[in-house]
């Protein structure tokens, strides 16, 4: 593409208030014309997306070191933000939606749900929907805002009923999936907010 002198300007006339306006044009330098090939060009660009990619997996450790240590709420919502964060960043303006498993959008907007994040849920969801590579993860990442209710559900049916059999929880939340509340509930133990106590075959559950 050829360059636009710098030094080319005009005159506009208002034809409202007549008043002569100045207009100066800046170079223009096509991103190719700083390279001396095509290929020095497309090489570059490949250096910069694995830079982006490198960065992601960077920042996702952190978020799987936060979320696994259970540290501070805000520093786990931090990691997990800057990571969905990075992940944009690092599928840019892909063509073809990715197969790719992103714990971000599965174990990150978990964690989301659990803290009744709900703005880091939509930014997320508003994320997945406007990306083409990302894209075939919303129905995925569009459940936890019901993970969100359940959660709540949960803890509020334990605290009405001390030491009650985790058994019956479904039953209290009025959740058919036996095994979604059961996982839920695994993720509120570990997240302090729930104490299982074993008796035999039976586990109950109090408000930590």
């Amino acid at each position: 593409m050829s360059q636009i002198d710098d030094s080319e300007s005009f005159v506009f006339h208002c034809p409202h208030c007549k008043e002569a306006i100045n207009f100066s044009v800046e170079a223009y330098v096509s991103p190719v014309d700083q390279y001396d090939d095509y290929e020095e060009w497309e090489e570059d660009e490949r250096e910069e997306d694995d830079r982006a990619w490198i960065t992601y997996y960077d920042s996702m450790g952190k978020m799987e070191l936060a979320i696994r240590n259970n540290i501070r709420e805000m520093f786990v919502i931090d990691a997990i933000m800057e990571n969905m964060q990075d992940l944009k960043d690092a599928i840019g303006d892909a063509t073809e939606p990715s197969s790719l498993y992103f714990p971000v959008l599965d174990r990150g907007a978990k964690v989301l749900a659990l803290k009744g994040y709900r703005q880091g849920l939509e930014k997320m969801s508003d994320v997945v929907t406007n990306s083409v590579g990302l894209q075939s993860h919303a129905t995925e990442v569009e459940k936890h805002f019901s993970d969100m209710q359940l959660f709540q559900d949960i803890r509020e049916a334990v605290r009405a009923n001390p030491k009650c059999d985790q058994s019956d929880v479904k039953i209290l939340v009025a959740e058919v999936d036996g095994r979604r509340v059961a996982n839920l509930i695994q993720w509120l133990d570990r997240h302090g907010d729930i104490i299982r106590t074993r008796e035999g075959r039976k586990i109950f559950l109090e408000i930590a």
